[in-house]
């Protein structure tokens, strides 16, 4: 959550998704799939809010060029 705050604050309103890094034999595959995904502040809130413990689902603020 502070990732996605932090961003905010600073004026991003996208996240790059990192989630399933730890392989098919360890990750679910849709969080697998979902890596490196972009998407809304929103979106990414809900994810976080709805992760379950052990979880490796994290974000960094995207940047486009």
């Amino acid at each position: 959550i502070s990732t996605l705050e932090n961003g905010r604050s600073n004026g991003f309103s996208r996240f790059i998704v990192y989630d399933g890094r730890l392989g098919p034999d360890r990750s679910e595959p849709a969080h697998i799939a979902r890596s490196g995904s972009i998407v809304s502040y929103e979106d990414a809130m809900t994810m976080t809010i709805n992760m379950r413990p052990n979880c490796t689902l994290s974000f960094a603020p995207h940047v486009e060029f």
